[in-house]
C-alpha cells in the first residue's frame, strides 16, 4: 500500500512539470531554485501572489544564508514559493521539516528578541504520518543538496550541530526587524480602517435618530 502510494505522488509530481497549471510559472524566486522543482504555484499558502511572496521572503534570506538550519530553505521555500502539482492548493510542509527548521533557527531570532513567527506555527503543518499530503526533503545525509519530495515522510536523522552566534553584520537584524515592521504595518492599517467604518457607521446612526425626533 505504501509503494502504491508513493508511486502516485511521483506520477503526480512528473505530470506537474509536465502539465503545469494556469496559476503556475517557472519564474522561480531567486531563493528557491536549485531545489529540484521547476514550477511554482500563486497564490501560495498564505493567498500571496508572487511579488507579495517575494517581499516577505527577502527578508528571511539571512537565515538561509547564515544555515541556522539545513531545512530552512526547503521550508521557507515550501511556503512561500510552493512547488506547482495538479492539484488545487499548493502543498505544505511537513511538520516535522518545520520543527527541524525552527529547532535551529528560532534561539537566532530570539537572540535580537523576537519570537518564532506566529505562521510558522509548526502545529498547522501535517505530519509526516496524516492523511494530508506534505512537502519532505528527499534525504538530509546527501553531500550535495537534494530536491525536496513530495512524500509523507521527512527528516528525522539529528542535524550536526551548527554554529549559531549572531552574524558579525546587521543584515539579519534588520530584516527581522522589517519582517516584523511589515506585518505590524498591516495590521494597523487594517485597524484604521475598521475604526473609521464604525464611526461612520455610528454616525449615520445619531444622525437617523435627530431625522426621528
Amino acid at each position: 500500500m505504501a509503494e502504491k502510494t508513493l508511486l502516485c505522488l511521483f506520477l503526480t509530481f512528473c505530470l506537474s512539470l509536465a502539465n503545469p497549471t494556469s496559476n503556475c510559472t517557472s519564474n522561480l524566486l531567486a531563493p528557491c531554485r536549485g531545489l529540484g522543482y521547476n514550477y511554482t504555484v500563486y497564490p501560495n499558502g498564505f493567498g500571496q501572489n508572487q511579488s507579495e511572496a517575494e517581499q516577505e521572503l527577502s527578508l528571511l534570506v539571512p537565515l538561509m544564508k547564515i544555515q541556522c538550519s539545513t531545512y530552512i530553505q526547503e521550508f521557507l521555500c515550501s511556503l512561500y514559493a510552493p512547488v506547482c502539482t495538479i492539484l488545487e492548493r499548493p502543498i505544505p510542509p511537513c511538520r516535522e521539516i518545520c520543527d527541524a527548521a525552527r529547532s535551529g533557527c528560532e534561539s537566532i531570532i530570539n537572540q535580537y528578541g523576537m519570537n518564532w513567527p506566529e505562521k510558522f506555527d509548526c502545529e498547522r503543518f501535517p505530519t509526516k504520518n496524516g492523511d494530508e499530503m506534505c512537502i519532505s526533503q528527499a534525504s538530509s545525509e546527501s553531500t550535495t543538496q537534494s530536491p525536496i519530495s513530495i512524500l509523507t515522510s521527512t527528516a528525522t536523522e539529528k542535524e550536526a550541530p551548527i554554529d549559531r552566534s549572531p552574524p558579525p553584520c546587521q543584515e539579519l537584524e534588520e530584516s527581522l526587524k522589517a519582517f516584523i515592521d511589515t506585518k505590524f504595518r498591516v495590521l494597523e492599517s487594517k485597524i484604521d480602517r475598521l475604526t473609521a467604518k464604525l464611526h461612520a457607521e455610528s454616525s449615520e446612526e445619531d444622525s437617523s435618530e435627530e431625522d426621528d425626533e
